[in-house]
């Protein structure tokens, strides 16, 4: 009977362990979070090799995985799968460094991220024409954004030399 409660006891504590483990993936606003990148989800999400929690990169829109866009040629462009090799050459064996910004309704943290050589990478894919600045009910949630996005989309650099749908606009219709 002893072996019996202690068995249970000792499962009840690495269940009470495992479950405050997986607790901590959460994080309040202004937390910073450090470590390597285990996977790029696509050209705005990524997981910290600590505990597996993706993060979202805060004010940045990418084109989804599957999205295509036109050139002025007519020819049909993956544009989603360019904002995600961005990511992945720059969080490459770097570690990475995350501002926590909250959380999302799909238990994301969202977070600005960066490294030693591209402090904001949501700024440097909206900078690059990779990505655009995300916007909620039709407002842009980080106005810095906003203005680099200006930049690329008057110099017709890289999304903004293509003819294709906002990434929001994208999702709804798929």
């Amino acid at each position: 009977m002893r072996a019996l409660y202690r068995l249970t006891l000792s499962v009840s504590l690495s269940l009470v362990v495992v479950t405050h483990q997986a607790g901590n993936a959460s994080a309040a606003p202004g937390e910073e979070r450090s470590g390597l990148v285990v996977n790029v989800v696509d050209g705005d999400t990524l997981k910290l090799v600590e505990n597996g929690q993706k993060i979202r990169l805060t004010g940045v829109d990418a084109c989804e995985i599957s999205q295509k866009a036109k050139s002025p040629l007519g020819q049909t462009i993956d544009c989603g799968t360019d904002p995600k090799a961005a990511l992945i050459r720059w969080t490459a064996n770097k570690t990475i460094t995350c501002q926590i910004d909250g959380q999302d309704k799909y238990k994301r943290l969202l977070a600005t991220c960066g490294n030693d050589k591209i402090p904001d990478f949501a700024a440097e894919l909206i900078r690059q024409g990779l990505a655009v600045a995300y916007r909620y009910k039709g407002r842009v949630t980080e106005p810095v954004y906003e203005q680099i996005e200006q930049t690329a989309k008057d110099g017709k650099v890289g999304l903004w030399a293509l003819d294709f749908d906002q990434p929001w606009t994208y999702r709804q219709r798929n």
